[in-house]
């Protein structure tokens, strides 16, 4: 997950007010229910000392905003009388959550929301193609069509002779141009939207020439399917490939990690990746999600100022403060530009990590492991 949209964020000062809202509508009273979870959520942050102009500037974004259509979340992050985040959720938060702390509280955000895979979906028959580009399942970013330059010959004839061989030898090559044409534009819009999974379906033939003739970047996240046609696109279901990419990513992710740790190029456990955060060193970190974590960490005002213990900080000249251990690494992440790998627990929004809980497909000291910039980085 690329934590972009929380780079400005990350470099803001606190201290913040975080909420978590259950922004579904679809009952008669949801407006009036919303509106009482805010008045609750209001009250627990004036409890909790914050601030009346960021409790206003709230006000104002639950009062402004546009019903959500059926079920839904809503995650609001303010600070100094000004909203800094405004983000919806797919469904109701797993828990309504009110804080006051001094970093923004996202892992419940991030560990919800879903890692949006963009990637690009192309029906091909001889003629050309029809290409779209989407950033997630139901998020359109681009449509259009490829005519190819050779229009004509297009259809082989049965017949023999030499006059029947150039013929089928015009057709073949006419096929090849237009593919050529179709994986120039493929790759065109696959690179603008920085796909990582692009459907190639349609005629037999097409699809094999277009495969052939896209460049290897973009041929190694390609995948062939035999559903769908230029004229009847409906029988493709992209959704299950974009699935078993997603799934396909986190398993490479994870060889990744278990080899990086003979070779020096990954760190497990809280000391051990903040180190390497402070460092700036961190490609991508791997976090299993667990809200009931009592783990904190000493922070300072700079996202990469973070330490197990205050006096780290304090030799730095820094004063610290203790929060969360996951909105510590979240921030210096995001402010850093590495990437972020959430593994959740199979649970209830009412119930607690405890033994009785599924188990995530790989466990890390302290539930964390990161992928470095360069070997030995976080090794203290």
């Amino acid at each position: 997950m690329e934590l972009e949209f929380l780079s400005e964020l990350a470099v803001r000062r606190g201290p913040f007010a975080t909420v978590y809202l259950d922004a579904s509508h679809n009952t008669p009273d949801a407006e009036r229910r919303v509106d009482l979870s805010w008045r609750d959520a209001r009250r627990d942050l004036a409890s909790q000392g914050a601030d009346e102009a960021t409790l206003t500037a709230l006000d104002k974004a639950v009062e402004t905003a546009e019903p959500a259509v059926g079920p839904a979340g809503r995650v609001l992050v303010a600070a100094h009388g000004e909203t800094l985040l405004d983000r919806s959720l797919p469904g109701p938060p797993l828990r309504i959550e009110a804080r006051w702390s001094p970093l923004p509280h996202v892992m419940p955000l991030l560990a919800q929301y879903p890692d949006p895979l963009p990637y690009l979906v192309v029906v091909a028959d001889r003629s050309g193609a029809d290409v779209s580009a989407w950033a997630g399942p139901g998020e359109q970013l681009f449509a259009d069509s490829v005519v190819g330059p050779d229009q004509y010959p297009l259809h082989k004839v049965p017949g023999g002779g030499w006059s029947a061989l150039r013929y089928q030898h015009a057709v073949e090559v006419a096929w090849e141009h237009n593919a050529v044409a179709v994986a120039q534009e493929v790759t065109r819009v696959a690179d603008a939207v920085r796909a990582r999974l692009v459907v190639v379906a349609g005629d037999v033939r097409a699809r094999s020439l277009l495969m052939d003739s896209l460049p290897p970047r973009v041929a190694e996240v390609a995948v062939s399917t035999e559903s769908g046609s230029r004229a009847d696109p409906s029988g493709l279901d992209v959704d299950s490939l974009v699935s078993a990419r997603i799934s396909s990513e986190r398993s490479e992710l994870l060889e990744r990690l278990g080899a990086g740790y003979a070779r020096d190029t990954a760190v497990q456990g809280l000391e051990a990746v903040v180190g390497a955060l402070r460092e700036g060193m961190v490609d991508t970190l791997v976090v299993v999600d667990d809200p009931s974590s009592d783990l904190t960490l000493a922070v300072g005002p700079d996202p990469l100022q973070l330490a197990l213990r205050e006096d780290v900080l304090a030799g730095y000249g820094v004063e610290a403060r203790r929060d969360r251990a996951d909105a510590a690494i979240v921030r210096a992440l995001a402010a850093s530009g590495g990437r972020l790998e959430v593994i959740t627990y199979d649970r209830s929004p009412d119930e607690d990590l405890n033994e009785s809980a599924e188990k995530p497909p790989v466990e890390f000291t302290d539930g964390l492991a990161a992928i470095v910039r360069r070997p030995g980085a976080g090794q203290y």
